[in-house]
Parts: C-alpha cells; structure tokens; sequence
C-alpha cells in the first residue's frame, strides 16, 4: 500500500513540476511584451505622435513630430513666436523680446516664459501653422507667413473738430492756469483715453514745481476717473516739470474713459492747499482768491483742436 501511495505522490509531484514550467515561461512573456509595448508608447510621447499608431508599429498618417513645430511665426495678436530645438525658443510682445521654454504634453505643444506670456495649441500643417489658445483662453492662430496675419485693428476715436473756448483762472498762489481744450486718444495698452491740455504760467516770483502745486482730477456724474498708469504724451511729463517766474509750461493730465458715455466729464484743476482743505472740510478756513479751475467735455461732442494741433502752435 505505501509503494502505491508513494507513486502516487511522485507522479503528481512531476505533474505539479512540469505545469509550473509552463507558467513561467508565459509569465516571461507577457512581461517583455508589456516591457516593448512601454518602450514604444515612451518613443510616441517623446516625437509628439500617436501612442496607439506607435504601439502597432507604425505611425498615423498626418502624426506631428517634435521637428514639425520647429520654425519662426507670426500670431494673430502681433506676438512673434519662435520654436527651435531642445525645448528652447522667443516671443516677441511689443518690440521686447522674451527667451521661451516649451514641451509637448499629452500630445499638446505648450510654450511659455518668464513674461507670463503663453500658447498651447497643435499643428495645422507642418512648420508653417500652429493653432490653440493664447494666455490659455483666447484662440489663436500662429502662421509662418507674416503676409497671413493681420494686426488687432482698433477703432479710431471719435473727432469733432469743434474749437473749445479756453478757461483762464488766476490761481491763489501766482500761477496762471489756461485749459486749452481736449483729445481723445489710446494709450499704451490701447485703452479708450481723454487728453486735457492746459497751460500753467508762473505769475509769482518764485519757481514753482507744476506736480507738488496742483491736482487734476476727471469726474462723470459721482465717479472719479482713473488717471492713465503711464505719461502717454510730453506734455503730460511735463507735469514734472518746475515753472520759473514769468515761464509757461504746457502740460496735459490724461484719463481712461469710455468713449460712447453720454454724461457730462467734469475736468478740475485744484490747487493742492485746497485740496487737502477739502479733505478735512476745511474750504471756508482758505484765504480769499480761487483756487480752482473748471472745464466740462462730453464724449460724443468733444470740443478738440482743429486739425493743426494745438492753439498758438502754427
């Protein structure tokens, strides 16, 4: 009985022996098929084509390729754009230059540098057309022929040639203010501007700094006018500028604005003593003399120069 049992567990034994070859042999298999496949999905990723195609041993028909993004292009916001190897390249914003980084993510081409400026996007036709989105939200199409792309186009201001009356005041403290009249223009971010031009004479016998002697303000019905971020003309730096006694300067103070309001803009001029009176409600404290000036615009019926520029300017 024990011989017959102890062939009986040998022969299952050898059974068990060869059945676990036979496994490990498939698992090997498996493993440098999955192995192959890894290897073939990470070559797709790194060219910018399709994992799937990749994975079958060739490549789709139309697949980008990291060189098909290669190139230099012109954007429809203006922006140059410029894609060269190694992960490297520029844009171009308003003149400045700036060094660009990109990579190619799932599939999608992302650009960016260190002036937060960004575009992602795929491409149309090989070296010549990328397409996505500008800043990640604007679309936006980039072409290797500057002929293709046109410039933002922004409406000109409104003009009425219209001679405004000019307003004189003799302030308090000696100097002379005349408000010559107002434009409307874009500043450097292209935003819809008010430029009011005045000039300042110093009638007393000391030298006046124009900046720490007055301020302009912009007002429609209750609200207050924000000043432009930057000097968009000479004339508005000259507010800067120091009057010497029997001296003009021509300055300017400009505004963001919207062109189509149909309000009334307020333009004043204060002197800076009474602006601080007017602070602490302190007007009627000042010594007798004006110390203001004022000039009302409306948008639709700008009183502005006439062609020609400035009154007194030939």
């Amino acid at each position: 009985m024990k011989r017959i049992i102890s062939g009986f567990i040998l022969i299952v034994m050898i059974l068990f022996a060869f059945a676990g070859c036979g496994e490990s042999e498939e698992t090997t298999a498996a493993a440098e098929d999955t192995e192959a496949r890894v290897s073939q999905s990470d070559t797709a990723a790194e060219k910018g084509g399709d994992t799937t195609s990749a994975q079958s041993g060739t490549e789709a028909p139309g697949a980008a390729k990291v060189e098909d993004y290669y190139g230099t292009y012109f954007g429809e916001n203006g922006v140059e754009m410029t894609v060269n190897a190694d992960g490297v390249g520029k844009f171009k914003v308003d003149g400045e230059e700036y060094d660009a980084l990109w990579i190619i993510n799932e599939g999608e081409f992302v650009i960016w540098d260190n002036g937060d400026h960004a575009f992602s996007g795929s491409v149309v036709q090989a070296n010549t057309e990328l397409s996505g989105k500008w800043q990640h939200t604007e679309p936006m199409k980039f072409s290797a022929d500057p002929s293709v792309v046109t410039a933002p186009v922004y409406p000109e201001p409104p003009y009425n040639p219209a001679v405004f009356k000019p307003v004189t005041v003799d302030m308090h403290d000696g100097l002379r203010i005349t408000v010559l009249g107002a434009e409307l223009f874009r500043d450097d971010g292209q935003g819809e501007a008010i430029r009011v031009y005045y000039d300042v004479e110093n009638k007393s016998d000391e030298s006046k700094k124009i900046y720490d002697e007055i301020a302009a303000t912009l007002t429609w019905d209750v609200y207050d006018v924000a000043h432009c971020k930057n000097y968009n003309s000479e004339e508005a730096k000259a507010i800067e500028k120091s009057v010497a006694p029997g001296d003009t300067v021509r300055c300017a103070s400009e505004f963001t604005c919207n062109w189509e309001r149909e309000d009334v803009y307020v333009f004043e001029i204060q002197l800076e003593e009474y602006r601080m009176a007017a602070m602490f409600g302190a007007t009627d404290q000042l010594e007798p003399g004006d110390y203001t000036v004022t000039a009302e615009f409306k948008m639709k019926e700008l009183p502005a120069f006439p062609e020609g520029g400035l009154p007194g300017a030939g």
